[in-house]
């Protein structure tokens, strides 16, 4: 006979068995309902599938979003991500962002066109209105999203396809659109939800991580704040010329007690951008007003530096747009720091003499005839008063600074002295005469002339003459209209260029030159060195470049096309 203890246990674990199956069988069940209420059976294959391929940039950009959150935090903690730096994700983070909202704008506006179509259709019966409500609301709710913050507009879009998938479901019941069509925008929508969600989630992860780009509220903001600092400005521009008008008015007064001999110089900040670039930084400002000797050593420095950095040319006159020259100190000043480029002999003389007299030098300007046997004329004439030379006077003793003479200028300060010589290039010498010049009807007026020899067994060649009379600024206003606009001018139909070379230890050693445009020579002491012959523009550019540190803009180069010192080759 079975014991009455196992027969009660028996019963017992019985009926735990089929308590466990009933409980499986209702999951089963509940998981066949689910699944019969999502299927995706009763929906068009095209529909099916372009709806499935139009949530893949939703996906994409979500999960980008994350990846880059991830890699930006990484490189927060660790000074570098692991396929990014954290710029770069930073970068790529701030292009995903208007493109998800993009998207998401076209999206929920094609959502609310789909009842257009229906009504259209006449699916349901026609509705009017009342369906065509759908299309009008969604595009109005989806663009305006992209005016708002990134979070807040994912969150906006979050919230419309909300309300359009509980739309479109009542439109289901209603007979308004196809039975299968609320399954199918329940899929859809809770893929986009998601991926909005996951968006989210990224961005907060970073949030004191990154800056936040400027949106179009943002520019909105700036356009009206814009709009009244204009107005602000038109009215302080208003004050000022009131103001203007008044001081006008009162410097007229003023203008007989004007010092009518002063001249404009460079402020501190100036010289010492220039003192930079010409490779002086330790210049000892006391020494221009120091001893004799300290004053003209560091006349000598700058003249030789000032030489080897900036060089003699007249480029302006054919690769640029106006074919023009100004002396204007301003203007030169851009030219030769801000731009690295030099001039022809009023350019650099005008500029190198404000330098000097900024720095505390007493300048004077004078005018210089240039003899005809520079350009293989008569060496017994001389022609119009058409180059500038700069006298500095230093404890009563005169000395020519010129630096912009090109390759046969002066290569340090000169005393003003008859039969005076110093060395130049070695083996060159340059010395200074006083004398008359054959085309003067009167023999006793005398006039300084500047002459060069090659070498010491050479003979002496007149370069230019200069009086000690100061001329004016407006004196080389006319000088500069003539020199730089006179077809008779060697200047207009030809391209020329001189720098000097110095060794490390501070040395004038060599030159390079072009000549005509063309040839190119680079010579040490009186050795040639280097020849280049240019043949075609870009051969001319390149040598620019190359020998002489002068790089052209675009805008310069196309000044020279279709004139007569354009190579065409």
């Amino acid at each position: 006979m079975d014991s009455s203890v196992h027969q009660l246990f028996h019963e017992k674990g019985t009926a735990d068995v089929e308590k466990e199956e009933d409980m499986l069988a209702g999951v089963y069940q509940d998981l066949k309902v689910i699944k019969e209420t999502f299927a995706l059976n009763e929906v068009p294959r095209e529909a099916l599938f372009i709806g499935m391929a139009g949530l893949l940039p939703y996906v994409a950009t979500s999960l980008s979003t994350v990846y880059l959150a991830w890699d930006i935090n990484h490189a927060s903690l660790e000074g570098q991500g692991i396929l990014l730096s954290g710029e770069s994700a930073e970068i790529l983070l701030h292009i995903i962002e208007p493109l998800q909202m993009g998207y998401g704008a076209v999206i929920i506006s094609f959502l609310g066109a789909i009842h257009w179509g229906l009504e259209w259709a006449k699916f349901g019966g026609a509705h009017g209105y009342r369906r065509y409500a759908y299309g009008v609301v969604a595009p109005a709710v989806a663009w305006p999203t992209l005016l708002l913050p990134v979070e807040y507009a994912l969150i906006a879009q979050f919230a419309a396809f909300s309300f359009l998938y509980f739309a479109d479901a009542r439109a289901v019941v209603r007979g308004w659109a196809p039975p299968w069509y609320s399954t199918y925008r329940f899929v859809l929508t809770f893929v986009v939800g998601a991926s909005i969600v996951v968006s989210l989630i990224g961005r907060g992860q970073i949030a004191d991580k990154i800056s936040r780009l400027p949106g179009p509220g943002d520019r909105l903001k700036q356009l009206r704040e814009s709009q009244v600092a204009a107005l602000e400005e038109e009215e302080r521009e208003r004050r000022a010329r009131v103001m203007a008008a008044d001081e006008e008015e009162e410097d007229e007064e003023e203008e007989g007690d004007k010092d009518l001999s002063s001249r404009p110089t460079y402020s501190d900040a100036q010289i010492g951008d220039y003192l930079h670039t010409i490779g002086i930084n330790n210049l000892k400002r006391d020494r221009v007003s120091g001893t004799h000797e300290e004053s003209l050593q560091t006349l000598s420095e700058l003249q030789a530096h000032q030489l080897c950095t900036y060089p003699f040319e007249n480029l302006s006159l054919h690769y640029s747009t106006t074919h023009t020259i100004s002396l204007d100190i301003d203007v030169l000043y851009h030219k030769f720091v801000g731009k690295g480029r030099g001039g022809y002999c009023m350019e650099n003389n005008a500029f190198f003499g404000t330098v000097l007299r900024s720095l505390g030098y007493e300048v004077t300007s004078v005018g210089a005839r240039v003899c005809m046997g520079v350009n293989s004329g008569d060496a017994a004439k001389y022609g119009s008063w058409s180059h500038m030379v700069n006298i500095i006077t230093i404890e009563g003793h005169k000395y020519m600074v010129d630096v912009g003479f090109g390759g046969n200028g002066a290569t340090a300060p000169l005393l003003l002295k008859h039969n005076v010589v110093q060395e130049r290039i070695s083996p060159g010498q340059m010395g200074l005469v006083q004398s008359n010049i054959a085309e003067h009807t009167d023999p006793s007026q005398r006039l300084w002339v500047y002459q060069v020899r090659h070498a010491t067994d050479k003979d002496w060649e007149p370069t230019y003459c200069f009086t000690e009379t100061e001329f004016l600024p407006q004196d080389y206003e006319l000088m500069n209209f003539w020199t730089s606009q006179n077809r008779r001018s060697f200047f207009t139909y030809s391209i020329l260029m001189a720098k000097m070379i110095m060794s490390e230890d501070g040395r004038l050693i060599g030159t390079v030159t072009l000549s005509d445009g063309r040839e190119a020579k680079k010579r040490i002491g009186s050795e040639v060195v280097e020849t280049r012959v240019c043949k075609s523009e870009q051969e001319r550019l390149q040598l620019l470049k190359d020998w002489f540190d002068t790089r052209l803009t675009e805008e310069e180069k196309r000044g020279i096309l279709g004139t007569v010192t354009e190579l065409k080759g």
